[in-house]
C-alpha cells in the first residue's frame, strides 16, 4: 500500500515486524532523498543520504572512529576502522598481511623482519648477542659484533702511547715523563740521581740529561747510618754547565748520592 504524505502515529504506538528500505547497492544519490536510510545488502550496512552523499551508519563506532584512525594512521586504518595492510606489506622484508590480520600478525612480522636484518646492522658483520646485562657494550672481537661488560674490553685493551694524538718520543729515557709543550706531547727526564758511595770524591760531575740549565739540586750524605741532606758549609759549590750537566764540588771526600730535579719550562 502506497501512502503519500507524512505518516503521524499517536502517542506510544509502535511499527511492529519493521524492515527498513533492502537494496543490493545504494541508489544514485538525489539530494531531494536527503535523510533516506536503507540496508545494503551487498555491504551488509545500514547507510543513509546526508545531503551530499551516501554513508554508511557505523552504529556507536563514530564517535570513537576519528580517535582510532588518528592513533593508528589513517594509512592503516579504513573508514570503517578496518584495518588496512598495504603501507606495512609494502616495507622491505614484509609481507602476506591482509585485511584480516591483528596487531599480533604485524608484530610477528615485524619481529622476523628485524631479526633476519641484525646481521646486517654493522656494516654486515655478524651480531652475536647472548645472555645481555645491564650496562654491557657492543664490541667487535676481530670476527663478530659481541656483548660484554666495558671492563673486560678494557682488560684487554693494549694501546702504544706512539698511537696517541700529538706525541712526539725522542730518546726515551728512564724516569722520562710526559709533558705538553708547543701543542705537542712530548717525552723529557723530570729527575736524575747520581751515586757515588766510594767516599773517595769530594768533585762530581753529573751529566742528568734532563734538558733544562737551572735545577734543584739535593745532596744526600750517605757516609753515615743516618744519611740525611749534607751540611750546606761542606758545599763548595754547584756549577750549571750546561742544560744536561752540573758539577758539584765539596770541601772533603765523601760517599754521595746527588739527586738533580727539573721541569723544562716553554
Amino acid at each position: 500500500m502506497k501512502h503519500l504524505g507524512n505518516l503521524e502515529l499517536s502517542q506510544s504506538s509502535q511499527i511492529l515486524g519493521n524492515k527498513t528500505e533492502s537494496l543490493s547497492t545504494a541508489p544514485d544519490f538525489i539530494e531531494v532523498d536527503e535523510s533516506r536510510l536503507i540496508y545494503n545488502t551487498g555491504a551488509k550496512t545500514l547507510q543513509y543520504n546526508n545531503g551530499t552523499e551516501w554513508k554508511t551508519l557505523l552504529s556507536g563506532l563514530d564517535a570513537t572512529s576519528s580517535v582510532v584512525r588518528n592513533t593508528f594512521g589513517s594509512d592503516l586504518a579504513n573508514a570503517d576502522l578496518s584495518f588496512n595492510p598495504t603501507a606495512i606489506n609494502e616495507l622491505d622484508n614484509i609481507d602476506g598481511l591482509n585485511g584480516n590480520s591483528g596487531i599480533y600478525d604485524v608484530i610477528v612480522q615485524l619481529d622476523a623482519a628485524i631479526t633476519s636484518q641484525l646481521s646486517n646492522l654493522i656494516g654486515g658483520v655478524t651480531v652475536n648477542l647472548t645472555d645481555l646485562v645491564d650496562n654491557e657494550i657492543l664490541f667487535y672481537d676481530g670476527s663478530e659484533f659481541v656483548n660484554g661488560p666495558l671492563s673486560g674490553l678494557i682488560g684487554e685493551l693494549e694501546i702504544n702511547i706512539n698511537q696517541l694524538n700529538n706525541v712526539t718520543l725522542e730518546d726515551q729515557l728512564e724516569n722520562d715523563i710526559l709533558i705538553f709543550r708547543g701543542g705537542v706531547w712530548n717525552n723529557t727526564r723530570l729527575f736524575y740521581k747520581y751515586d757515588d758511595t766510594s767516599g773517595l770524591n769530594s768533585t762530581f760531575s753529573i751529566t742528568h740529561s734532563i734538558g733544562q740549565k737551572y735545577c734543584h739540586v739535593d745532596i744526600i750524605d750517605r757516609s753515615t747510618s743516618t744519611e740525611s741532606i749534607i751540611d750546606p758549609s761542606l758545599v763548595t759549590s754547584i756549577v750549571f754547565t750546561d742544560e744536561n750537566t752540573i758539577d758539584v764540588t765539596l770541601t772533603e771526600t765523601k760517599a754521595v748520592s746527588i739527586i738533580v730535579t727539573g721541569l723544562q719550562q716553554s
